[in-house]
């Protein structure tokens, strides 16, 4: 799990301003400005936290995502319910994000051991919160990957908890606003496995995994982005 509260990520232009302003030789404003539109927003937990931690993963995140203005404010170990606070903590609190990276659940129906429901209503509760700070904002609404630290194996309970949570969550979707993306089988082989080599412990990928994720997110950031 991940002890960082949050991460920005901010372009080299940016630390200038942020440096003077931090020594008293500027006002402040001008970076005010620059900071509030962000390419991207990511919201989740542990698995959205990781993606830039390590040496490896971070490779992978800056080379689909090192182009954009980017805030992280994935926290490992949250739930659904924590993750709605979440949305209100210091660095989200002056940016205006294009597109919002969201994923959340596993925590809820994993070693919380949630009823899908309370995943499901977590999920509707954040999209809503998302949708009315930020109403302009293209959210990514991730189906939860597949997850289960004792069991690869798609007879799993937790894994099927998951399915219960990713069976409802398209309804929330409309189309235009809220888009969802379902990556779920990308992580499985054909027989339903996850596998060691990209989640060492059935839960968080490694970078092999990212590069999975990856693949398939930036194509759709990029899209979305263009279309603003």
């Amino acid at each position: 799990m991940s002890s960082r509260f949050f991460k920005i990520f901010i372009p080299v232009r940016f630390l200038l301003p942020a440096i003077l302003m931090a020594l008293g030789l500027s006002g402040g404003s001008a970076v005010l400005r620059a900071a509030e539109e962000i390419d991207i927003l990511f919201v989740g937990d542990s698995i959205t936290d990781r993606w830039d931690n390590g040496k490896e993963d971070r490779e992978v995140w800056n080379r689909y995502f090192g182009e954009y203005r980017v805030l992280n404010i994935g926290v490992g170990g949250h739930s659904t319910a924590q993750c709605l606070r979440q949305i209100d903590c210091p660095a989200a609190r002056n940016v205006s994000p294009r597109l919002i990276v969201l994923m959340i659940g596993t925590n809820d129906v994993g070693y919380l051991a949630m009823t899908p429901e309370t995943a499901i209503e977590g999920n509707r509760k954040i999209l809503a919160k998302l949708r009315d700070r930020w109403p302009n904002a293209v959210i990514l609404h991730h189906a939860v990957f597949p997850s289960d630290p004792k069991d690869p194996t798609p007879q799993s309970a937790r894994r099927q908890r998951i399915l219960k949570v990713n069976e409802a969550l398209p309804a929330m979707a409309d189309g235009r606003h809220i888009i969802f993306l379902d990556f779920h089988d990308l992580f499985l082989d054909s027989d339903g496995l996850m596998h060691r080599e990209t989640h060492p412990d059935l839960v968080h990928p490694n970078a092999q995994g990212y590069e999975i994720w990856g693949r398939a997110l930036a194509p759709v950031v990029k899209k979305h982005l263009a279309e603003q």
